[in-house]
């Protein structure tokens, strides 16, 4: 096998990441450290906001699926909750045109 940017090594490798972030994400959080920078060594052709945009649809998934698992188990304030999560996403679109100013060359 070889190592090209389309090949089966690659998509081995990062899903074999992927994996191992959802394992760490699960177990103690923080997954996105192992996910994002096999991200940005396998597919280094790739500018770096959809790498980051990836990474992000990665874990929201996974965030989304532990906090319907908490709401179910914990009584939740909505009323903190929601304005809390207005905030997040306006800061997060901010933050993602943010990573847009940034020339990808070093």
């Amino acid at each position: 096998m070889e190592f090209e940017p389309g090949g089966m090594v690659v998509w081995l490798a990062l899903g074999a990441a992927a994996f191992g972030a959802g394992v760490v994400d699960a177990v103690i959080g923080g997954g996105g450290m192992l996910q994002l920078p096999a991200l940005f060594a396998f597919l280094p052709g790739i500018v770096p906001p959809p790498l980051l945009g990836t990474n992000k649809f990665a874990s929201a998934f996974g965030t989304t699926g532990a906090a319907i698992q908490y709401a179910r188990s914990v009584p939740v304030d909505w009323r903190t909750v929601i304005p809390s999560m207005a905030i997040a996403f306006i800061a997060s679109l901010v933050g993602a045109y943010a990573v847009t100013l940034v020339p990808p060359d070093p």
